[in-house]
């Protein structure tokens, strides 16, 4: 949870993330996002499975434009609809995901 609810510009409770830290941040909340549809949903990207590691390889470097380049590519996995049907079982809850969420853990993105 935390991954989806740190703020990609700051730190918990204080501090700002560099211009790399911020580009892994949004990486991150994308490729979670990947790879529990992948996991729920048995989507896989236009690239195959292999995208996965391409973009984790990406999360775990140092290039900034590939980081870039594999969160826009997640981002277009993540709203490009799946054409089966699903019933999800439980509706969200923002309030207590955010309660829960390690926020400080993720002030070390790497």
């Amino acid at each position: 949870m935390g991954g989806f609810w740190s703020s990609v510009s700051t730190k918990y409770p204080s501090g700002k993330r560099t211009a790399l830290d911020q580009a892994r941040m949004q990486l991150l909340q994308q490729l979670l996002a990947a790879e529990l549809n992948a996991s729920a949903f048995g989507s896989v990207p236009s690239g195959g499975e292999g995208m996965f590691a391409i973009w984790e390889s990406a999360y775990c470097g140092t290039d900034q434009k590939k980081m870039q380049i594999a969160q826009k590519e997640a981002a277009t996995f993540n709203t490009s609809g799946d054409s089966a049907s699903f019933t999800p079982g439980t509706s969200a809850e923002s309030k207590f995901a955010r309660y829960i969420a390690n926020l400080e853990f993720w002030n070390a993105t790497k």
